[in-house]
């Protein structure tokens, strides 16, 4: 996540930060900026602030746990990097570690979205540790488009076991 997108960032009402605990499980470092272009995308559809005004030459948007612009400040965000660098991968162990150490954190939701070909049984014990501490994780439906819509792709085939909840497209 870019923690200086003005969509995210910034102080709550109370004069709380709005983005808290910022990890990256993936690399030695402490940064969580999005190199890949995809977390602050998807973070602002779930978090960017409502009617606070119009931002970089346009008006912004209105998101899912954005508040009201004045006294409901929306969610707090605690953004957790699991792909290095550049790129767009991660692995099993990090994505796990990641739900961990979100469940931990008291997160109430976590966004996984991405997707992979197989089952993971390191990934499944995340998910399940997330849920038993009372997160709800929402994962991809899937990415792959016509590789083989006939497959199952992780780890929003979990779903069928109650570990998340697949999401398609919203409107």
């Amino acid at each position: 996540v870019d923690p200086a997108q003005p969509e995210l960032g910034g102080l709550m009402p109370d004069g709380r930060a709005r983005i808290v605990n910022p990890v990256n499980v993936c690399e030695d470092t402490t940064s969580v900026m999005d190199y890949y272009g995809h977390g602050t995308p998807v973070s602002g559809v779930v978090c960017a602030r409502t009617n606070d005004g119009a931002h970089f030459g346009a008006g912004g948007i209105a998101s899912l746990c954005g508040g009201d612009g004045v006294r409901n400040g929306g969610c707090r965000l605690m953004p957790i990097k699991i792909s290095p660098g550049h790129t767009g991968e991660a692995t099993s162990f990090d994505i796990a570690r990641a739900a961990m150490v979100a469940a931990d954190a008291g997160a109430r939701a976590m966004n996984l979205s991405y997707a992979g070909d197989g089952p993971s049984r390191i990934e499944r014990l995340g998910m399940t540790y997330a849920l038993l501490r009372g997160c709800v994780v929402v994962v991809a439906a899937g990415n792959k488009g016509a590789l083989d819509p006939t497959l199952p792709q992780y780890p929003s085939a979990y779903a069928s076991e109650g570990l998340c909840i697949q999401v398609g497209a919203s409107d």
